[in-house]
């Protein structure tokens, strides 16, 4: 059983969070999305930094120490869905913004499958009723965080990203590792919402 879960909120904001469960205790990291301010036009604005993305996520399912580690990790990659998000709560997206997510989201997708990981899609309501967030802001989410894991500290509003990754974290391990994870119920018996499921070598969702 996977005992390293690492949460991805993707997008330029997003982060990778990895949850690590030991025999005395557990370890937090969290990683901001890398980003490289490019000049067009004049006007600066940022984008991913691929190979940063890649050594960040790879790190996380390996650990600090070396390219390849041994111990077993599973990804929970927040799944987007095919159209801007209505507004409402602050938490809404226009056409541009909806699709520079979805090429963070294309390109976490992308790195997770190289370095061979099994992923697990989430859509943010799954998550989001785990933690008791449905209808809130980014900001509740980092509030939650730090109450469910107070030793990542105070949280500044640039880690919301990581945040909402740490608690995808935090979903993904209390999924796995519930005596009852692969029924079809939540902790409630209501059906839980689809979670699509790709390992490695897996052709599609």
């Amino acid at each position: 059983m996977p005992r390293r879960f690492v949460g991805v909120d993707p997008g330029l904001s997003g982060g990778v969070a990895v949850l690590e469960l030991g025999a005395t205790g557990r370890t937090v990291r969290l990683f901001r999305t890398p980003v490289v301010v490019v000049h067009k036009r004049g006007v600066k604005r940022r984008e991913y930094d691929v190979p940063g993305m890649y050594l960040d996520l790879a790190r996380a399912c390996d650990g600090p120490h070396g390219p390849k580690g041994t111990g077993a990790a599973l990804i929970a990659l927040e799944l987007l869905g095919p159209r801007p998000a209505p507004g409402g709560a602050g938490q809404g997206h226009g056409h541009v913004a909806a699709f520079r997510l979805g090429v963070g989201f294309g390109l976490w997708h992308g790195i997770a499958v190289a370095l061979q990981r099994p992923v697990r899609l989430v859509p943010p309501a799954v998550w989001k009723r785990y933690a008791g967030l449905l209808g809130q802001t980014k900001a509740a989410s980092r509030v939650r965080a730090a109450e469910l894991y107070p030793e990542v500290g105070r949280l500044a509003a640039a880690d919301e990203g990581p945040a909402e990754a740490l608690l995808l974290a935090h979903w993904l391990a209390a999924h796995e590792l519930a005596p009852n994870a692969g029924g079809d119920g939540d902790e409630s018996g209501a059906a839980r919402p689809k979670v699509t499921v790709l390992s490695p070598g897996a052709g599609g969702a």
